[in-house]
């Protein structure tokens, strides 16, 4: 959903300060919405699935050099859910 009267059809929660700033970066970058695990796995739940495995902090690395100091290390989440059968059919 965008909203047309923040300039460029962004969605609402960009700013115009924010826009400014990044004006350079792709409009889909600026465009696209990072949840929280907490707040995926709510909507996980909300949709009717179950999980039935779950695991938190698994490193994954994204860049580095073997020589140096620097690195970018993410820490994924897994999980494995499976839709919840309905009781109407």
């Amino acid at each position: 959903r965008t909203n047309d009267n923040n300039g460029g059809g962004h969605p609402p929660y960009v700013n115009a300060a924010h826009q400014r700033r990044n004006k350079h970066l792709d409009r889909r970058y600026l465009s696209s919405i990072d949840y929280t695990w907490e707040e995926f796995r709510y909507m996980v739940l909300q949709c009717g699935f179950e999980i039935l495995e779950e695991e938190m902090y698994i490193p994954a690395r994204y860049t580095g050099d073997e020589k140096s100091m620097m690195k970018v290390v993410y820490h994924c989440a897994f999980l494995v859910a499976r839709k919840k059968k309905s009781m109407d059919g």
